[in-house]
């Protein structure tokens, strides 16, 4: 199964000044050309990029699908909880008990605040600005915008970790619909809205905690860390902390995800470099165990031995 060596278009631009479409003069076609079917039919499910590389809009939010994560060979992986060796006091000091119990109650900006005082001792800094949640995906000469509800990172090691609320992610999922086709009337207005339905139960996922989006993230976060650091390391370890209620649970619950994200992926965004995210859930009633659940996914690991691929991993 081919797959073209280059990532979805999210959150960013489809550049108008580059052609779309082969030379009539026969010249080499432009990559995007080269890798559309030439009879609008597809042997693969086609991926949000290639959705709209027709399109005449240049201001474009793309959102990534279950169709893509199998097409990138990226692979949720449900997780047990495991429990930190740390015995240090200041592990459980009150404040920091009473921070998680307001997660549970606090959203956007002062959810956010929550979330900078809760990693602060894992020295994690929130960005300011405008990349205080924003990640970008580079591909070639293109640039991206991958969209989420804060941005730490820890400027002594380079790591970066990234929060989202699932209940802004879903408003963002529900908006970016509208976002792909003009307002119109009549019969082309009916039209827009049947493209718009369809794309909305494209990117809907079948489960919140497993949103492709998540990976997209971890994709983002391990280009950034790997252009950053040592040029010589063969990938980086993804994190991402997301909170809020999913479908069938009664508590406000945290979600902690990892994974290794190989460079080979980060560069070629083929499925045979893919990686699995692996992700486990806390109540935040249990604050406690919140905490100790953070000390284990924030503290560095070293690279697997094998490094495998979700692709790899997936047939054991």
């Amino acid at each position: 199964m081919d797959v073209p060596s280059r990532p979805l278009q999210v959150d960013g631009e489809v550049g108008s000044k580059r052609k779309l479409n082969p030379d009539d003069d026969g010249r080499t076609p432009t990559k995007r050309g080269k890798h559309r079917p030439i009879d609008g039919s597809a042997t693969r499910p086609t991926t949000s990029g290639e959705h709209l590389w027709n399109s005449p809009y240049t201001k474009l939010s793309l959102y990534c699908s279950e169709a893509d994560k199998k097409i990138f060979g990226i692979h949720f992986q449900r997780t047990h909880k495991k429990t930190s060796a740390s015995q240090e006091k200041s592990l459980y000091e009150p404040s920091r008990l009473s921070i998680v119990k307001e997660l549970g109650y606090h959203y956007g900006e002062a959810g956010r605040i929550a979330m900078t005082s809760l990693l602060a001792p894992y020295g994690l800094q929130p960005r300011e600005g405008r990349q205080k949640t924003r990640l970008q995906l580079r591909y070639g000469n293109s640039t991206s915008k991958v969209y989420t509800d804060g941005v730490f990172h820890d400027p002594s090691t380079g790591s970066v970790v990234a929060y989202t609320e699932f209940a802004k992610m879903a408003q963002r999922r529900a908006k970016h619909p509208m976002t792909l086709l003009p307002s119109a009337k009549g019969e082309e207005e009916k039209e827009n809205r049947k493209h718009r339905a369809e794309e909305f139960a494209r990117i809907k996922p079948q489960k919140d905690e497993e949103d492709a989006q998540i990976a997209l993230m971890m994709a983002a976060m391990a280009q950034e860390m790997l252009r950053s650091g040592d040029r010589g390391r063969p990938g980086a370890w993804a994190r991402v902390i997301g909170s809020g209620r999913v479908i069938g649970s009664g508590d406000n619950e945290i979600f902690m995800y990892r994974s290794w994200v190989p460079r080979r992926f980060v560069e070629t965004f083929e499925a045979d470099n893919g990686f699995v995210v692996e992700y486990r859930s806390i109540s935040l009633l249990d604050e406690r165990r919140v905490i100790n659940q953070l000390d284990c996914l924030l503290k560095e690991r070293s690279p697997p031995s094998d490094q495998p691929g979700a692709a790899a991993v997936a047939k054991h």
